[in-house]
């Protein structure tokens, strides 16, 4: 049984002659222990599928199923619920709170999710393996936009979700960043058991993923 699973899911935006059909009969799974990567270009409709996948959007049709349970009819504070407990969202726009500096963040997540994050030990590890502990007073205007990236990396694996969403993560990383990154999404994954998806157009990333998709024009195949 999948993790997380699409059945046949389809999303159009706007009515009649302005209807647009964004994803187009899309069947996904994703397994705890994997990393599973989709690439495609801009536009191809990769954020408006993670959305759906974490229950932010509601797909016009089809399926969304957690560990083989439908999600898509439960009420809105069960959602919301499972978002704050089972799902991590790494966000392009990165989304850090502007007048809170970086170690303020994590307090910040603490007061909203206060049991299941991780302990002190693994957070400084977290920090040096993302080369930020020198940046907990910093605040988000201060901070480059490699640097705001991964802190909220950061903030959402310290979270410690079973399954993680990732729009982009490394996109405004250097190499040898997202060497840094991608072998930490990959050991998180197999180590500890999460499902981890990243859309992305970053090619440097498919070799530490386990599944590679495609999704072009809104339709998703595999690659590997």
């Amino acid at each position: 049984m999948a993790t997380l699973e699409l059945k046949k899911v389809n999303k159009v935006f706007g009515k009649g002659s302005n209807a647009v059909q964004a994803l187009t009969t899309i069947d996904f799974e994703s397994n705890e222990n994997e990393l599973t990567l989709i690439l495609g270009p801009s536009g191809s409709g990769k954020s408006t599928l993670l959305t759906i996948l974490g229950g932010i959007q509601t797909p016009t049709d089809g399926e969304i199923l957690l560990n083989g349970a439908s999600i898509n009819q439960l009420k809105q504070q069960e959602q919301e619920r499972i978002r704050l407990h089972q799902i991590g969202f790494i966000l392009q726009r990165y989304s850090l709170v502007p007048f809170l500096n970086v170690y303020e963040q994590f307090e910040l997540l603490d007061k909203v999710k206060p049991n299941g994050n991780l302990s002190q030990t693994k957070f400084n590890q977290l920090l040096k393996q993302l080369g930020i502990e020198k940046l907990l007073n910093q605040y988000p205007a201060e901070l480059s936009g490699g640097q705001a990236q991964r802190v909220a990396i950061a903030r959402t694996l310290y979270a410690n979700p079973k399954i993680i969403l990732a729009d982009e993560p490394t996109a405004a990383l250097d190499t040898d960043r997202v060497e840094v990154v991608g072998e930490l999404l990959q050991t998180i994954a197999h180590e500890q058991n999460k499902a981890i998806v990243t859309v992305t157009h970053d090619v440097r990333l498919k070799k530490f993923a386990d599944h590679v998709y495609e999704l072009v024009d809104g339709r998703l195949s595999k690659a590997d």
